[in-house]
């Protein structure tokens, strides 16, 4: 008697893509499970104060992530007060929190965002001057643009099916 592979639901579909963006996080920007024990999907625990309490982030960290737009950092950076790779490794570490307590990501792109911002870094060094005018700003793209190598689900869970760009 042969048997014949079921179909995952959508809700295996969709946990299996949780748990592998999850993975993805480096073991020292994990949070302690102090943070998430109380945490579910329905729970209304303000998470705001977990980036600044869990000790993840520098104070440094904490400082360019918080008390500065996108025009003040872009001007740390192309004066050189700040590195691409310093501002990068921030923001990533702020969205594995985030992500951590709140689900908010649906790809993690944290190894291409840091070789990114080196090879910024090096051309800085090397040229003195940014490529651009947002030179090593880091941002975050919704999940509709295709990227290489990365699943495009505009939120579908079935376009999980349809493998990476």
């Amino acid at each position: 008697m042969s048997s014949t592979p079921t179909t995952p639901t959508w809700q295996t579909t969709a946990q299996q893509h949780r748990a592998a963006a999850a993975a993805k996080i480096p073991p020292e920007w994990l949070l302690d499970p102090q943070w998430t024990t109380n945490l579910t999907e329905t729970s209304a625990e303000n998470v705001l104060s977990i980036p600044k309490e869990c000790g993840i982030l520098t104070a440094r960290e904490l400082d360019l992530t918080s008390a500065h737009d996108a025009v003040a950092l872009l001007a740390l950076l192309s004066s050189g007060q700040i590195t691409s790779h310093d501002l990068t490794t921030a923001f990533c570490k702020r969205a594995a929190i985030a992500h951590q307590l709140t689900t908010c990501l649906t790809e993690t792109l944290f190894p291409a965002a840091l070789a990114r911002a080196r090879a910024l870094d090096d051309h800085y060094a090397t040229h003195g001057t940014p490529i651009g005018p947002l030179h090593g700003l880091p941002i975050s793209l919704k999940d509709s643009f295709n990227i290489a190598g990365v699943h495009t689900t505009l939120g579908y869970v079935s376009f999980i099916a349809h493998g990476p760009a």
